[in-house]
C-alpha cells in the first residue's frame, strides 16, 4: 500500500506553551519536549482552520490535539504528570514516559464522546480523533499510560508504530466509547504492553505486526483481534507470543476473541505461540 506524503498543518513549540495549560519545556540540543506538570492541551481557534490530511474533513473537536512538528523528535511525559490531549504527527518521534503508571496520556470521563456526547454535540468519525496518530514516519510509545482515550488510542495506518510498556486503558464503562487500542502499519510490534479498553484492541489491518508478552483484559463490548469494518488489506498478518487474554465480558454472547464485522472475505493470518486464553 502507497500512502501520499500529506501536507501537515504543524504547530509550533511556542503554540503548545501558549496553549496548554501547565508546564512545558523545550531541549533543543535533544529535539525534546517534556511535559514537567500536568495539564490540558487546548487550541481554542484550531476548530475553524484544521483540516485532517486522510479525510480533508475539518476537526470540529479537535482542540486537544497538537499537531507535532517534525523538528520535535521526543516527547517525554515527566512521572507524576497527566496531559490531557493528544498527538497528531509525521516523520520518526519517540513518545515516552518516566514512569508508566504515572506519566499518563488522558482523555475524558465521558461515555461515548465522539457519538455527540462531546461539548459540541456532534457525531463524530472517531478515527480522526485518536489520542497518538501517525502519518507519516516511526513512531515508537515506550512506557506510559494511555487512560479514558477521547476514542481509538494508537493508529498509523500504514505507519510503523512501536509499543514498549504501555497500559491502554478505559475506566468509563459503558458501551460506546470507541476507545480502540492499536493499529501500525507493515512490521509494527507490540511488547509487554497492558490493554484493558471495550472496544477492539488489536487491528491486524497490515503485514507482519507482531506482539509479545502482553496481556489483553476482556471488559464490556471488548474484542482483542480485530480483522477490519470493511474489505481492505488481504493478506494481513500478526503473530501473538507468551500472551494472556482474560476476563468476564467482551462482545456479543458468544464474547469473542476475533471479530471480522461480518465483512466480505479476506484472507488473513494469526499465529499464536505459547498463548493462554
Amino acid at each position: 500500500v502507497i500512502f501520499p506524503k500529506f501536507i501537515f498543518a504543524q504547530e509550533s513549540f511556542d503554540l503548545l506553551k501558549q496553549n496548554y495549560i501547565g508546564n512545558v519545556e523545550w531541549v533543543g540540543c535533544s529535539s525534546t519536549v517534556i511535559f514537567t506538570s500536568s495539564g490540558t492541551i487546548n487550541f481554542t481557534n484550531k476548530a475553524s482552520n484544521w483540516l485532517d490530511p486522510y479525510s480533508n474533513k475539518t476537526m470540529h473537536a479537535a482542540n486537544w490535539i497538537w499537531n507535532v512538528p517534525t523538528s520535535v523528535k521526543k516527547i517525554l511525559i515527566k512521572a507524576n504528570v497527566t496531559v490531557t490531549g493528544g498527538f497528531h504527527m509525521n516523520g520518526l518521534i519517540t513518545i515516552e514516559g518516566e514512569d508508566r503508571k504515572t506519566s499518563i496520556i488522558y482523555g475524558t470521563n465521558l461515555q461515548s464522546w465522539a457519538d455527540k456526547n462531546n461539548p459540541l454535540k456532534l457525531d463524530l468519525d472517531e478515527w480522526y480523533y485518536c489520542q497518538i496518530q501517525t502519518y507519516n514516519g516511526t513512531c515508537n510509545i515506550k512506557n506510559l499510560t494511555i487512560l479514558n482515550a477521547f476514542s481509538f488510542a494508537v493508529r498509523g495506518w500504514g505507519p510503523q508504530v512501536h509499543m514498549k510498556k504501555v497500559d491502554v486503558i478505559d475506566r468509563r464503562g459503558g458501551y460506546g466509547n470507541h476507545s480502540d487500542g492499536f493499529e501500525g502499519g507493515d512490521n509494527s510490534t507490540i511488547d509487554s504492553c497492558y490493554f484493558e479498553t471495550g472496544d477492539d484492541k488489536i487491528k491486524v489491518y497490515f503485514m507482519n505486526l507482531k506482539v509479545t508478552n502482553t496481556e489483553i483484559k476482556m471488559v464490556q463490548n471488548s474484542v482483542p483481534i480485530q480483522f477490519g469494518w470493511g474489505n481492505y488489506n488481504n493478506g494481513a498478518s500478526a503473530t501473538f507470543e507468551n500472551c494472556k487474554i482474560w476476563g468476564s465480558e467482551g462482545r456479543g454472547s458468544d464474547q469473542r476473541i476475533i471479530d471480522n464485522a461480518g465483512s466480505t472475505t479476506r484472507n488473513k493470518t494469526v499465529v499464536m505461540n505459547n498463548c493462554s486464553i
